[in-house]
């Protein structure tokens, strides 16, 4: 297994939205499966042996969404680190969840984080307390 911020650093590779799912079983409350590869044509045509399967099961959430592709827009006010996998340090979605919610930036001497992944398609966006427990793996020609 590997953390978030490891991911931070794969500049080179392109992200595919599979599913987001609540779980809802024991230390997952949330699960968001994303396929990567470091050549954006594989993740298209797929499946490809290239091709990872990263599995990222948080075990508590505040909130996330998954937006389509053609309806984000740059901010160039947003703060983050990385690339297709990202943590902000300035989000307009934080911004956003904090004028209509209680939301904290500490709760509990835990820090809110927003996570995100910038898909072919979709940007997928989580706030939470926790990060996220990730499992990759690599695809094969059968599975899916």
């Amino acid at each position: 297994m590997t953390n978030f911020t490891n991911l931070l650093d794969n500049i080179k590779e392109y992200l595919s939205f599979e599913s987001i799912s609540e779980q809802r079983i024991n230390g997952v409350a949330l699960r968001i499966i994303v396929h990567g590869s470091e050549n954006e044509t594989d993740l298209l045509i797929f499946p490809d042996s290239t091709v990872k399967r990263y599995q990222l099961d948080f075990p508590s959430y505040v909130s996330y969404s998954v937006t389509f592709e053609d309806y984000t827009a740059l901010d160039k006010s947003e703060r983050y680190e990385g690339n297709a996998f990202r943590v902000y340090s300035k989000s307009k979605y934080f911004d956003f969840l904090q004028k209509t919610s209680n939301l904290q930036r500490e709760y509990n001497g835990k820090t809110c984080t927003v996570y995100a992944m910038m898909c072919i398609e979709h940007v997928v966006n989580i706030v939470s307390y926790t990060e996220p427990i990730i499992t990759i793996s690599q695809l094969g020609p059968n599975l899916r």
